[in-house]
């Protein structure tokens, strides 16, 4: 139904032009990809702060455990031994991605 009253309305009207057809799809086009661009340039800005916020806490972290393991008596037995087994997983990755 609303499909014929369009039909009706447009058959009324002249074409457009294709040269302003075509000039509106470009600068469609050149604006969406202008945006998009500036949207993945910020996007990767925000991904790689984050991610070297991330690596200093881990480096915290690892620092704070070391620390901490250096106190005697602070863990029980079972304790220092899953620490330890952490430690040795978080070398292996240090060197995997390293």
């Amino acid at each position: 139904m609303l499909h014929q009253k369009e039909q009706k309305v447009f058959d009324q009207l002249p074409p457009l032009d294709p040269t302003v057809t075509c000039d509106a799809i470009h600068q469609y086009l050149s604006t969406t990809s202008q945006f998009l661009n500036s949207y993945i340039a910020d996007a990767n800005a925000s991904l790689e702060g984050t991610s070297h916020k991330l690596s200093v806490l881990e480096k915290q972290m690892s620092l704070l455990e070391s620390k901490l393991e250096s106190i005697p008596g602070l863990f029980s037995e079972d304790e220092e031994q899953s620490v330890n087994a952490t430690d040795q997983d978080n070398i292996i990755d240090n060197v995997a991605e390293g």
